[in-house]
């Protein structure tokens, strides 16, 4: 890696030359035809991309199924007004294709000061994959409002795209992009995120879909103060190239990123790639990073690429790191659970809906969260069979139970209740809401609701452990293997809880 040197102006932010993240540029001479042999193609199946990097012209579009709140605007824009915009410009060859071949864009605006209490969703579906699409969308949301959007596409074609996300300061965002194609679809692109000063923004991406998926994601900091967090789920079947490629420039001073990716792959073939890549400027002092990747491989013949990267070029921090772990089911966690009463098919099915279902959680949208998990599901099937009667599986619907009144917990509290399983469930009230987590120390038979709260974690006040009540998983030793935790809904002064059904046993 290289740096050069540039005037010493307030402002001035230095020039990075890096292989792994090449110049942002327009121009398509900046973005040659790959041979694979380029760090950033190595992983990439090139003939499967299917005409993505020749260039052709194609009138082609996606169909479009909008839902948008009062006072958010939609309209088309030219390129150039692409451009005065700002966006960040395209980061290879595809998505420069995309932007320059989309004949302009989709505006979608949401106006400074307004707090969307519903989500805005824009369906994208493809006819054939033998059409050949570019498209080029751009989010503006004002400073200081609040907005959820959801991006889901479905269908088949062979789609180029270019999505930008510009978040004004003080503003909240949640981004949520769903690649739910065909089985032969294709798709590769850019998705640029700028984020405002003392602005929060939250993404989940979740590819589930598709022969071929590329994604490179990237994210800038228009002033100190922003905050990133950056999800990501796939599953992979046999066949089938998943590659999510991420770069985060903290290119301001007292900013921070999280990343969490996570994958489950199975089936001869399956192939997923993960390149994570975090750049510390020299501007960028007391700024806090780390990315994580993991991956559950549930069958031979799978293969999980998973590179973290940190490019540091400053010390003055107050850290950074990554993490990439890949394996096959924790015997730890199949026999917990088996010496609970629950077949291996079952316990397997839950440690994968656990594997998930943290990453899931946090997209904010109930109908999206439901069908991530019924696809989920059907994924495990190919593998782990259908659900057996009762199961979790088929619990979908099943009424929650009253577990306690609202005011029977003060926040802070826990309360032990008996709902008929072989152990009580702990109710806990935090400052971010109600949880339910089994009332017994993976460590040993103590009851947990006996421990102290502190954030959303509880503590065994026997051993010292501590565990998070979003997703059961130790904290501090002695413990070791997670707690089944449980779904949770307030209905008017009722504690409502599914105790058949853990929905977070995550990986230790």
């Amino acid at each position: 890696m290289t740096v050069t040197a540039v005037p010493a102006v307030a402002e001035a932010i230095e020039t990075v030359a890096s292989h792994l993240h090449p110049r942002p540029s327009y121009d398509l001479a900046d973005h040659p035809v790959p041979n694979g042999r380029e760090e950033v193609w190595r992983f990439t199946p090139l003939r499967r991309l299917r005409g993505l990097l020749d260039g052709t012209p194609s009138a082609a579009r996606l169909s479009w199924e909008v839902s948008l709140p009062a006072e958010v605007t939609m309209t088309d824009i030219s390129s150039g007004a692409v451009r005065a915009l700002g966006v960040p410009a395209p980061v290879d060859r595809i998505s420069a294709l995309a932007a320059s071949l989309s004949a302009g864009a989709v505006k979608v605006e949401v106006p400074s000061g307004l707090a969307l209490s519903e989500p805005i969703v824009v369906n994208l579906s493809g006819e054939s994959v033998n059409d050949l699409v570019y498209g080029q969308v751009v989010f503006v949301v004002g400073a200081n409002s609040a907005a959820t959007i959801v991006v889901h596409h479905t269908g088949s074609a062979r789609y180029a795209s270019s999505v930008s996300v510009l978040v004004g300061d003080g503003a909240t965002v949640n981004f949520v992009s769903l690649q739910d194609w065909a089985d032969d679809a294709v798709h590769a692109g850019h998705v640029g995120l700028r984020i405002g000063r003392d602005a929060r923004v939250r993404t989940v991406s979740a590819s589930l879909g598709g022969d071929l998926v590329r994604l490179v994601e990237t994210a800038e900091y228009d002033g100190p103060g922003g905050e990133l967090e950056q999800f990501g789920l796939y599953f992979v079947d046999a066949g089938q190239h998943v590659e999510h490629r991420l770069f985060v420039d903290h290119n301001a001073p007292h900013t921070r990123s999280r990343v969490d990716y996570r994958g489950a792959l199975q089936g001869k073939g399956a192939h997923s790639v993960w390149v994570g890549d975090v750049l510390i400027r020299k501007i960028a002092e007391n700024i806090n990073t780390y990315e994580s990747n993991k991956n559950l491989v549930l069958t031979d013949g799978c293969r999980a690429d998973s590179v973290p990267n940190l490019e540091i070029e400053t010390g003055e921090i107050e850290g950074a790191g990554h993490s990439s772990t890949t394996g096959r089911f924790d015997d730890e966690q199949l026999f917990y659970l088996r010496s609970r009463g629950i077949s291996e098919e079952e316990a397997r099915r839950l440690v994968v809906h656990g594997f998930f279902a943290d990453i899931i959680r946090r997209i904010g949208v109930p109908d999206i969260e439901r069908g991530l998990l019924t696809t989920i599901e059907h994924e495990l099937e190919a593998t782990i069979g259908a659900p057996t009667p009762g199961a979790a599986g088929e619990r979908r619907g099943v009424a929650l139970v009253r577990a306690c009144g609202v005011a029977d917990v003060p926040v802070g509290g826990t309360l032990a209740v008996d709902l008929g399983g072989d152990a009580d469930i702990a109710v806990v009230n935090t400052a971010e809401g109600f949880f339910a987590i089994r009332d017994e120390c993976s460590h040993g038979a103590v009851p947990l609701s006996e421990g102290e709260v502190e954030g959303c974690t509880l503590e065994c006040y026997l051993h010292g452990s501590r565990f998070d009540l979003r997703t059961g998983q130790p904290l501090e030793l002695p413990a070791l293997v997670p707690v089944p935790v449980f779904a949770v809904r307030i209905d008017g002064d009722d504690v409502l809880i599914d105790p058949d059904q853990p929905i977070a046993i995550q990986e230790s």
